[in-house]
């Protein structure tokens, strides 16, 4: 009995549809840059290789052809029906665990919508013409989709280039026209947000006209659009995020905004899948210094030993801070309390011991680096400590938060690198409470070195006595190494609503959750108040 036309073609509209909207969603997600894509799609995230439904999927589609080749006359439909049950219980397993992907509506992102939506109808209505064996070519059609849309991504990419050089270039024209405006760009594989938002706060409350680039704008493109939003109203002080994924980008945007003073905040393994090594990534990130002006200023994190080697060969003059020696501004007799961090802060010949209304060293590490950049932007010493005082964390970094029946939550979700988990593991331990949890999700991009920094992340899990509450299945093998008998305190989850239920269970007052790296927001929603 041959499968009806319209059951076949309903399912496949539908799925075709979801597929459009994932693909879209994937592609956004990954800045519709092919080599964060590659790296994806090589990673225990993305893997179609460890994906048990697209196997089965892609098993049916071959299955069908073959049958189709070897003259069989109604498997080839039954095969591909079955491909398109299977494909169906993908997207209705991933709709239970991380609901429906759906892209946020921008220029870009509705071209990409549009032209997929243009080869499928054009596809399905090819196939309407010949429907030889309608189920078979409609689960071809689905398997072949996500090639089709890295096409368009081609397409889309190049119609997006035109506004994108129109923009860039309107907001060189306005950088042009702010001779006497000074320029900070802040790069690094962690810290650039932090350490960006605690200068603006300093800076502003020492009363200076500054402005800073938006959110988490900090490729070219978007720092672009930022000056253009933000340069017409004159600022005195600007300050741009900088981040790259290959050689070349941090050079651009030097271009682009032409800094005064550079920051380079650390070096670490994020990203490093991108650029081959970290030695690849360190030297990108000086980019950024090597393009200052012969009156530019480097401010360098003297603990970092990948940056201290490099600012020995700095063409201008350099500000060091620290948190372990002497520096042009550094920090001594540190002290973490659950919300609070208190040192004594030696700024210049000026010292003051003072606490800052933060959590964890990651984020004095920002404030040192902030209060070095003011300083170079010579604001006094007194100013500087008196804004210290005052900072305010930032949202999903660090921050301490009130949580579900009276309980804490330490939300860093925001973060997704080793040092930050570190960072965020270590603070943990100064609260004394008795039911620690920890949510945690595998960090993406780390190529080859995602094996051994989930061992490490899995030792300090571990350590932490807390309970564990792991969100996907990548690198489990290797975080199970570095727990070694301990992982009987771990659990491993792959639907959201399940991981909610049980890092909600039983919370009081006497709980505190520490939540790192890209948690469902269905989790962060059930327990911050």
């Amino acid at each position: 009995m041959p499968i009806p036309y319209l059951v076949s073609s309903l399912l496949a509209s539908i799925l075709a549809t979801l597929s459009i909207l994932r693909q879209t969603y994937l592609w956004q997600r990954k800045e519709y840059r092919w080599d964060r894509m590659r790296s994806y799609l090589t990673s225990p995230e993305g893997s179609p290789t460890q994906d048990i439904f697209f196997l089965l999927f892609a098993a049916g589609v071959f299955a069908g052809w073959v049958t189709y080749i070897s003259g069989f006359t109604e498997l080839p439909d039954y095969f591909g029906f079955a491909a398109l049950i299977l494909l169906a219980l993908k997207y209705a397993y991933e709709a239970m665990v991380t609901g429906i992907y759906r892209p946020h509506i921008t220029p870009k992102a509705g071209i990409l919508l549009l032209l997929l939506a243009a080869v499928v109808i054009g596809l399905l209505l090819m196939v309407v013409r010949s429907p030889l064996y309608p189920a078979l070519q409609l689960s071809t059609l689905l398997f072949f989709l996500p090639a089709a849309a890295a096409v368009c991504v081609l397409f889309a990419n190049a119609v997006a280039g035109i506004r994108k050089r129109s923009i860039i270039a309107e907001a060189s024209r306005l950088r042009d026209s702010r001779q006497q405006m000074k320029v900070v760009g802040i790069t690094g594989s962690f810290g650039k947000t932090s350490t960006k938002e605690f200068l603006y706060q300093i800076l502003k409350q020492a009363g200076l006209n500054v402005r800073a680039t938006r959110a988490h704008r900090n490729s070219e493109f978007a720092v672009a659009q930022d000056m253009i939003e933000q340069l017409r109203k004159e600022p005195e002080i600007y300050i741009a995020e900088m981040a790259a994924y290959r050689r070349g980008e941090i050079a651009a945007l030097v271009q682009l905004t032409r800094p005064r003073i550079g920051v380079v905040t650390a070096i670490s393994n994020q990203h490093a899948a991108l650029f081959g090594s970290t030695a690849a990534l360190a030297a990108a990130k000086w980019e950024l210094i090597k393009g200052l002006p012969s009156e530019g200023v480097a401010v360098v994190n003297k603990d970092d030993e990948r940056i201290r080697t490099r600012s020995k060969t700095a063409k201008v003059p350099v500000v060091a801070y620290s948190m372990k020696t002497r520096a042009d501004v550094y920090a001594e007799d540190i002290s973490l309390s659950p919300q609070s961090i208190s040192a004594l802060l030696h700024i210049g010949e000026n010292q003051q011991r003072i606490t800052l209304p933060l959590a964890g060293r990651a984020a004095l590490n920002s404030a040192l680096a902030a209060a070095a950049t003011a300083s170079a932007l010579n604001v006094p010493a007194k100013n500087i400590f008196a804004a210290l005082r005052r900072l305010k964390p930032l949202s999903r970094t660090m921050h301490i938060v009130p949580g579900l029946r009276g309980s804490v939550v330490i939300d860093d979700s925001y973060s997704g690198g080793e040092a930050a988990a570190l960072n965020a593991l270590e603070q943990l331990k100064a609260f004394d409470a008795e039911d620690k949890r920890i949510v945690f999700v595998p960090i993406i991009e780390l190529g080859r070195e995602g094996k051994g920094v989930h061992r490490r992340l899995g030792q300090a899990l571990a350590a932490s006595g807390a309970s564990v509450l792991i969100f996907g299945k990548a690198h489990e093998h290797d975080i199970r190494q570095g727990m070694g008998k301990k992982q009987k305190n771990a659990l491993w989850f792959t639907r959201s609503e399940e991981l909610t239920t049980t890092v909600t269970a039983s919370v009081g007052s006497g709980t505190v959750t520490l939540f790192e790296g890209r948690v469902p927001e269905v989790v962060r929603n059930a327990l911050i108040r």
